[in-house]
């Protein structure tokens, strides 16, 4: 009979442990109990069979590891074999041999070999501004972050490097910022070719590493790239000057302004670029302003067509036949010369 009672005893407690869905290391505990108590009944009734008795255990937690799995996988149950790792109310990862499990505000997503990268919603992690990582690193060491910053640097084709800085309030032109040497090392896969200097990005990730020398660097791995979205829209600032004439603006791309003095795109407040800026590093091109723009064909007095005009909200584009573009105050008259002549 007391046999019979540690067998149940033993199953009872294997049962309970699994029954329960919710993290815990008492359903480990209860199932390694179990297994100990079966193993126990066991070596009881068949005292001489020591081979079985030294096998059962390896057996035991391989079955109930294998069933765990299943579970996990097929009946969104929350793993016994992990230990948890909790970065918000919203995110937890249940960490495993061989496998993790994302827990995304109740739904369970399985990550085999540890391979995959943030596998949640973006929204189930609070954004933390790169300064304030870094200055409370340890708080959020092995936890997934999403932290907001500006790029200091692209490495080679994947790593991208997020410095912390200072924001000089009288020169704010072009993103501009004063990085020091605390860093964070974003680890990716993605193509970086889209990512400047100074951008504003968000980065979702999980801290693989802290390295606290004479300056911190925390190394981001498992990470999710999301552009701000502060570069959707914009407005123009055109300075305008009669008293400038025509003026080579870029001369690598044959551009010139008329009568204007600078053009400044304002993507908001914080964030205003020249547009020579911009162009020069490849992120704008004035075919991107003139996009659903119509245009009108130029002729000369001998009815040859020698350019198009683009007639914007604050200035004009003319665009002509020999590769030469005028940004052009609107009040400037437009003429063939502009497009023989070189710059004032």
């Amino acid at each position: 009979m007391r046999k019979i009672v540690l067998l149940v005893a033993g199953l009872l407690l294997v049962l309970i442990s699994f029954l329960l869905n919710y993290y815990t290391m008492s359903r480990l505990f209860l199932l390694i109990i179990g297994i100990i108590i079966i193993d126990i009944y066991f070596t009881v009734k068949y005292p001489k069979k020591i081979l079985l008795l030294l096998s059962l255990p390896i057996l035991f937690l391989i079955l109930t590891y294998g069933l765990d799995i299943l579970l996990v996988k097929y009946f969104n149950r929350i793993p016994i074999y992990s230990y948890e790792e909790r970065s918000s109310e919203k995110l937890s990862v249940y960490n495993s041999f061989f496998y993790r499990t994302f827990n995304c505000n109740g739904k369970l997503i399985m990550d085999y070999g540890y391979r995959s990268n943030y596998a949640c919603s973006p929204d189930d992690l609070d954004t933390l501004d790169v300064n304030a990582l870094l200055s409370a690193a340890g708080n959020y060491n092995h936890k997934f972050v999403k932290i907001a910053g500006k790029i200091s640097k692209v490495s080679g084709i994947n790593v991208l490097e997020l410095a912390g800085y200072n924001i000089d309030e009288n020169n704010k032109l072009n993103g501009y910022v004063t990085f020091n040497k605390d860093l964070v090392k974003v680890n990716t896969n993605e193509d970086l070719s889209r990512y400047h200097i100074y951008d504003e990005v968000v980065v979702i990730g999980l801290i693989n590493k802290i390295t606290k020398n004479e300056n911190i660097t925390i190394d981001l791995t498992n990470t999710l790239i999301i552009p701000s979205d502060i570069y959707d829209t914009y407005d123009l600032e055109v300075i305008l000057d009669k008293e400038n004439g025509l003026t080579n603006y870029i001369e690598k791309n044959n551009l010139y302004l008329l009568d204007i003095d600078d053009i400044y795109i304002h993507y908001d407040n914080n964030h205003i670029y020249e547009l020579k800026y911009l162009i020069n590093d490849n992120r704008l091109t004035i075919d991107d302003l003139l996009t659903n723009k119509e245009s009108k064909e130029l002729k000369d007095k001998d009815e040859n067509e020698y350019g198009r005009i683009y007639e914007l909200d604050k200035f004009n584009v003319l665009k002509c036949n020999n590769d030469k573009t005028i940004l052009m105050n609107q009040k400037s008259k437009v003429n063939n010369d502009l497009c023989l002549t070189d710059n004032n």
